[in-house]
């Protein structure tokens, strides 16, 4: 089982997602905000999810999750270069809080595609 630590600067978000995670079966050890992350409890986690902001993501933080072997998760819009130049994965888009897909914007998405690439051809 994983264990997380939530640290987002929208801290509903955060518990939201909190809540989707532990559907999951991922074991939540904190939801806090990005500025208030205990050192001790990053010792016990397997993730640290966390906003993408030069704010947060400093290097004391990478090197306290790298000694405890922490996973750093970004989640939400951010900032690309700065998790690139830390050796970071791309963070992970923020879906709508409505469960809407990311492409659908002002509650319109596009029609799905409904040709079939597996229909048979004529002969």
């Amino acid at each position: 089982m994983t264990a997380v630590v939530v640290a987002l600067a929208d801290e509903e978000r955060g518990r939201s997602l909190a809540a989707e995670l532990a559907l999951e079966d991922v074991t939540i050890l904190e939801v806090t905000a990005p500025e208030t992350i205990d050192p001790a409890l990053l010792q016990t986690a397997d993730a640290l999810v966390i906003t993408p902001s030069r704010r947060w993501i400093t290097r004391d933080l990478i090197a306290l999750c790298d000694r405890a072997a922490v996973r750093i998760v970004a989640f939400g819009d951010g900032e690309a270069r700065l998790l690139a130049r830390h050796g970071l994965a791309p963070a992970l888009p923020r879906a709508p809080r409505d469960g809407a897909s990311p492409k659908c914007s002002a509650g319109t998405c596009p029609a799905p595609d409904r040709r079939s690439r597996n229909r048979a051809r004529p002969g």
